[in-house]
């Protein structure tokens, strides 16, 4: 989980990119790391994800920790419960994504991005052959509207901007001893998400806690007669205080 040069240049692109109008795409399904065979009404027959966590250290410094890649595939013949299932093999930009019996296809590529993403996929007879470059980047979100600290009596207020090529926007605060919050955006044109001060006072007052802000992107695409969802996603990590 380790730095690189090259994803500052990047995010220096991104950061150009969001000069554009903040916008929601569409309000989100429930955030989880386990895959949701239907995104948005979407049937889709797999669900392919590249996701950069950043560390953010005195609002200024940003350290990239690791690229994770997942994959899973389904057979969709009964709508009603998506089976997954296996292909023949899986790699993006020429490495080879191993599979995992809890996670579906997953790998972890320390301190290194690989945006644009080239998914190369050998199939089966339900899943087709395919090789798909996602040109639809990376989320952005400017990070240094992320809070130094957070007094637990008081709802916290999160305004929804600051962001841009983003369809699902999730904040997260941690107390790392033995409590965690989320939302995430909801429906409509709200302009922001509340933390409610009830839950804020449950947490332990510490000057270790982290606000995690998750934020993804997803490009669906035909292949094949098939409908598949590309995910680009960034996680970003800042220490804080709550007190």
């Amino acid at each position: 989980m380790k730095n690189t040069i090259l994803f500052f240049s990047f995010l220096m692109i991104l950061f150009i990119a969001a000069c554009k109008k903040d916008k929601i795409e569409n309000s989100p399904v429930p955030y989880g790391d386990d895959v949701i065979a239907s995104l948005d009404s979407n049937q889709v027959s797999g669900f392919l994800r590249v996701s950069d966590t950043i560390r953010i250290e005195n609002d200024t410094i940003l350290i990239p920790l690791d690229t994770t890649v997942k994959a899973e595939f389904f057979d969709l013949g009964d709508l009603s419960n998506p089976n997954p299932v296996f292909i023949n093999s899986l790699s993006v930009n020429g490495a080879t994504v191993p599979h995992s019996n809890f996670i579906g296809y997953f790998s972890s590529l320390p301190g290194k991005t690989i945006i644009p993403a080239i998914w190369d996929v050998k199939g089966t007879s339900i899943i087709p052959d395919f090789t798909f470059t996602n040109l639809k980047g990376m989320p952005f979100y400017n990070y240094r509207l992320l809070p130094d600290s957070i007094d637990c009596s008081k709802d916290y207020v999160v305004p929804l901007n600051g962001f841009s090529n983003t369809k699902y926007l999730y904040y997260f605060i941690h107390d790392n001893v033995s409590k965690s919050s989320m939302i995430g955006t909801p429906p409509g044109d709200s302009k922001s998400i509340t933390f409610a001060h009830q839950s804020l006072s449950q947490f332990a007052k510490s000057s270790n806690a982290s606000f995690e802000i998750r934020i993804e992107n997803m490009n669906y695409q035909t292949l094949g007669g098939k409908t598949f969802a590309f995910a680009n996603e960034i996680i970003l990590l800042k220490k804080i205080t709550l007190y």
